[in-house]
């Protein structure tokens, strides 16, 4: 295996070790909450923006507040991570 680079999740093993949660749930803004919620019960961004009343580009822009308050980088380690943290 080559050289890990900075700030790689890599562990020995060569398997990715899990993001850790930047920021707890309880400091998250209610909206981002909600936008989880949604998640746990299969929406889909399109859904998440009708049901919240907001566009689809304000979705976007809050699930990557979410990845970055769980130190995920794409939307399916944020997933995983919200799973393991018990939030969906």
């Amino acid at each position: 295996m080559g050289p890990v680079p900075l700030g790689s999740n890599l562990i020995r093993s060569g398997q990715r070790a899990p993001p850790r949660s930047r920021t707890p749930p309880e400091q998250w803004e209610p909206e981002e909450i909600q936008i989880i919620e949604l998640i746990r019960i299969g929406q889909r961004r399109k859904q998440i923006a009708a049901a919240l009343e907001i566009s689809i580009a304000t979705v976007d822009r809050r699930l990557g507040i979410i990845r970055g308050r769980l130190g995920a980088t794409t939307y399916a380690a944020m997933v995983e991570v919200a799973i393991r943290q018990g939030l969906i």
